[in-house]
């Protein structure tokens, strides 16, 4: 397996060199458009350099609509998470010792089906942002980041929707992940170039957690549903290249839904969570993109 391979991937300097290499109609459109360290200022990045951060935004992150942070039990059940979710959170990070278990928290901003919903838009971060004036710094930084994201994205011609934060830590060796999707899958509820995504790493597990892309393989091939068990994929796909998103990377995608709603199954990236037991700890932005018209 090749890793974070550009041949299927545009690597471009601003939203509007992504939008004019995808428009020129050149022959072999790339898989994935990426803006490798748009999320890595030093300011933004330092926040990361210290095991408390997901304690910071959990507790410091003033969310906003009523929104609440859920605290995954496995890989499908949540609850809203509780002070002793937040002992976890601690242990897992390793704030007293050695990282024990492995944990997932996440922040659903904006349900991915109900295309309708204008959470998580450039006037909602708005929002956001003045609900956290006094927030603590990686939660202000990380709104501005997002803020001036959706601000290019707009003055490009696009739309960009922040639908989810999530918490991976994954520092424990011995323990299961809470991975948001373990299968290699293809986005059902986003068309061409409607899924999109950051990563920021925690400085030391920046190398492993990052979502992993497989750029030449069509959903068909991961079976009727477009998913296939990674023991399987890795049976029958093993020589498949292979990017891992890197941290502070934005990367749009394509998704399986056709404009009538209905599946394709030859369209779509397939993907799956990077993170890997006692090698990765970060905070992933699930967002919807539109491109220009």
């Amino acid at each position: 397996m090749r890793s974070n391979n550009i041949e299927f991937a545009y690597i471009g300097t601003s939203v509007g060199d992504l939008y004019r290499h995808d428009h020129t109609g050149v022959t072999g459109r790339p898989a994935l458009l990426c803006i490798r360290d748009k999320f890595s200022p030093q300011t933004l990045s330092n926040g990361f350099a210290s095991s408390d951060w997901p304690l910071k935004l959990l507790t410091g992150l003033q969310l906003i609509d009523g929104g609440a942070w859920l605290f995954a039990e496995d890989h499908q059940n949540e609850h809203t998470l509780t002070s002793a979710d937040l002992e976890d959170v601690a242990r897992a990070a390793g704030l007293d010792g050695p990282p024990a278990g492995n944990v997932r928290c996440s922040w659903p901003i904006r349900q991915y089906s109900n295309k309708n919903d204008e959470s998580g838009n450039l006037d909602w971060l708005r929002s956001l942002r003045t609900a956290n004036a006094n927030a603590p710094d990686i939660a202000r930084l990380l709104i501005n980041a997002l803020i001036e994201l959706s601000e290019q994205v707009c003055n490009a011609g696009g739309t960009l929707y922040v639908e989810q934060l999530s918490i991976l830590i994954s520092k424990d060796a011995n323990a299961p992940t809470r991975c948001l999707t373990p299968v290699i899958h293809a986005d059902e509820y986003y068309g061409l170039r409607e899924s999109a995504l950051v990563s920021l790493s925690e400085a030391g597990f920046d190398v492993n957690g990052g979502t992993v892309f497989y750029p030449t393989i069509a959903p068909h091939q991961l079976g009727q549903a477009g998913r296939m068990p990674p023991e399987e994929f890795n049976s029958r796909f093993a020589s498949a290249p292979a990017y891992r998103a890197q941290h502070g990377e934005f990367i749009i995608y394509d998704g399986m839904a056709g404009k009538n709603g209905n599946l394709n199954l030859d369209h779509g990236t397939p993907h799956v969570s990077g993170d890997l037991a006692g090698y990765s700890s970060r905070l992933l932005v699930l967002m919807r993109h539109i491109s220009p018209e």
